[in-house]
């Protein structure tokens, strides 16, 4: 990407890519196109039906105001199992072309809708010699999501053991705040003395990456997981297991 202040960045860029390489670092081919964090795409994927759409951005205002894209006069949509083209066309200027006041970039819209064969894919600007992050097209790009949200209700839960098999070993950890005066019998915040204030409030979830635990967001959680599990005994195979399990 050229920059706003230094016309030869271009070069520079180049010197210091042969540096890299000529120290052993990684790095591609000349000819193949940079991935490039200006050529936005759907990092879950897209539904083959769906509108389907990657983001350019030229930086105005902002940390990175310094750098600007000026994307090519056409773009291509490559498909990454065998390089083939399988669709092409022009980006176009997002909310004419005007600077967004909360991003501080200027945006155009790449639209590749038609394309709906399931597959991996990424975006091209030959032009500057630029690429998006490879991505899918597919039925099923959300169900690797679906599965890690619920996933979070796992590791989340309060003063419960995640281990192996369950836990990945990179994530396993104890169970905590289970000694004298916390989650088992937690006394009243102003009477901190006095045992009758004592209740059992251990188990729930954690909310966020703190300790913090409310009840309202608890019981909306509740209320939306029993929904999920009554709505997928209906759709299931012998629904009606679920009522009797």
């Amino acid at each position: 990407m050229p920059s706003r202040t230094t016309p030869s960045r271009r070069s520079l860029l180049a010197s210091a890519m042969l540096i890299l390489c000529s120290g052993g670092i990684a790095c591609a081919a000349d000819d193949e196109p940079q991935v490039s964090g200006f050529i936005t795409v759907d990092q879950f994927g897209y539904l083959p039906d769906a509108p389907k759409v990657a983001v350019l951005r030229d930086p105005v205002k902002g940390f990175d105001a310094d750098l600007e894209y000026p994307p090519g006069a056409e773009l291509t949509l490559v498909s990454a199992a065998d390089g083939e083209t399988v669709f092409a066309g022009a980006a176009e200027p997002w909310n004419d072309g005007r600077v967004d006041a909360l991003s501080g970039d200027r945006a155009w819209w790449f639209d590749f809708s038609d394309v709906t064969a399931p597959g991996r894919y990424y975006v091209i600007d030959k032009e500057n010699e630029l690429r998006s992050p490879a991505f899918s097209i597919g039925a099923d790009v959300y169900r690797p999501v679906l599965k890690e949200a619920l996933r979070t209700f796992f590791y989340q839960r309060a003063g419960f053991a995640k281990r192996p098999p369950y836990a990945d070993p990179a994530w396993q950890d104890g169970a905590s705040h289970l000694k004298p005066l916390q989650d088992g019998e937690a006394r009243l915040y102003s009477a901190r003395d006095d045992a009758s204030t004592a209740r059992d409030l251990s188990g729930g979830w954690y909310d966020a990456g703190d300790f913090n635990r409310y009840t309202a967001w608890h019981a909306n959680t509740i209320i939306t997981l029993a929904h999920a599990y009554l709505e997928r005994c209906r759709t299931a195979p012998r629904a009606g297991a679920c009522y009797r399990s």
